[in-house]
């Protein structure tokens, strides 16, 4: 039996953290259970006469070979009447088995270390630009398996080379096969969307989603186009918060030609939009091709809108549903008077701003000259997109 009184040994615990109901240290419950024994003055065949085991199974424990299971923190209470409890054995296995698990998947983070600087190691500095993760230089292994394994925590998987497989990626890619077109670039941006609409499902304030409602009540959003960015980024948020549709803006990665996305979640839409150095006559074209998705296309397709792509299909359908939302063939045509007061005029007549004027006749004549005249009239949206990202994705 070791000499001690019974205090000093409890306080002694205490101070190493492996007593009480709390356990702070990742150590093998087994030495600790060794000591409990011999402080007591029983023999491992005493306690598994008692526990119900045979004595090769307390030998295991006490060696660090088997770990205590909830029935065996249940019986170890019982016989040491309660101190240390059933709750401190577990927390102390727990906490073994957490830092034994975090040693394997730092090992296994060392392996794709590689693969992480052939692939990802841009996208890894974008995530840090745009304030996802913390700013450290990639000069050593250990930041390279730090940053592994921040990314597989953003992501939320096993292992870094699954990233560009999901079923969204593999229908953006055959879409839009650019060379410079960075996936995993892509899949950062898709993701940070999808993280911050999952916090906004837990939004009160968002309302149950109603197809015939929102389509009735879209037309009304174009009176938004005449305020300032400053004023309808947020507005637009909650008025389609309110209709039931989720509206994100996601920050600006390189390589990415993204212009809108949108994916349904929860029962909501989801509609993804870049915004920052955006023009605004091409955010509201964005927003209502999206829209466009969100009425007439399928609930279970992920819908991905790239800059400067040659639409077809579905994709020139909601390209159509835009156009007619905006200002229809009935304002613009070839006779349209493209100086200033002409599109004042039409921008007067179709209730949007001159700037969304001048961005469809330039886009209707496709003249590189006519681009540069008339986007005078045109604006960029200067706002930051990481003012709208929801607390908590942006670490």
């Amino acid at each position: 039996m070791v000499l001690k009184n019974t205090k000093q040994y409890i306080e002694e615990k205490k101070s190493q953290g492996l007593y009480g109901w709390e356990s702070d240290f990742a150590v093998h419950p087994g030495p600790t259970l060794k000591d409990e024994i011999n402080f007591l003055g029983l023999t491992q065949k005493e306690v598994a006469f008692k526990t119900g085991r045979t004595v090769q199974n307390i030998s295991r424990i006490v060696n660090r070979k088997e770990p205590i299971t909830p029935v065996m923190a249940l019986k170890l209470e019982r016989i040491f009447a309660g101190r240390p409890s059933a709750q401190f054995w577990l927390n102390m296995q727990t906490a073994y088995d957490k830092k034994i698990a975090q040693i394997k998947e730092e090992k296994n983070a060392e392996k794709e270390i590689g693969f992480f600087k052939d692939h990802l190691k841009e996208t890894f500095k974008e995530l840090q630009r745009v304030g996802v993760f913390e700013k450290f230089n990639l000069n050593k292994k250990s930041c390279f398996k730090k940053a592994v394994l921040l990314i597989k925590d953003f992501f939320g998987t096993s292992t870094i080379r699954n990233i560009s497989h999901e079923s969204a990626m593999g229908v953006a890619f055959r879409k839009y096969n650019r060379e410079d077109l960075n996936r995993y670039n892509l899949a950062s941006l898709l993701k940070i969307g999808e993280k911050q609409a999952r916090k906004v499902l837990k939004d009160d304030s968002l309302k149950e989603y109603n197809e015939k409602n929102f389509s009735i009540e879209v037309p009304k959003i174009k009176s938004l186009i005449k305020q300032k960015p400053s004023i309808f980024l947020e507005s637009l948020q909650e008025i389609c918060l309110n209709l039931g549709v989720i509206v994100i803006y996601v920050p600006n990665i390189e390589h990415t030609y993204f212009g809108g996305a949108t994916k349904w979640i929860g029962g909501h839409p989801v509609i993804m939009l870049k915004m920052e150095k955006q023009w605004g006559d091409i955010f509201w074209f964005n927003f209502f091709h999206e829209v466009g998705h969100v009425l007439k296309h399928s609930k279970k397709g992920f819908f991905i809108n790239f800059e400067k792509e040659e639409n077809k299909g579905i994709e020139k359908e909601a390209d159509e549903f835009a156009k007619e939302m905006l200002i229809s063939d009935f304002y613009v045509t070839e006779e349209t008077d493209i100086t200033e007061i002409g599109l004042k005029r039409v921008a007067k007549q179709a209730s949007v701003s001159i700037g969304i004027v001048a961005g469809r006749v330039c886009n209707d004549m496709d003249d590189r000259k006519l681009w540069e005249s008339l986007s005078q009239f045109r604006y960029t949206i200067e706002e930051k997109a990481h003012d709208f990202i929801v607390e908590g994705i942006i670490k």
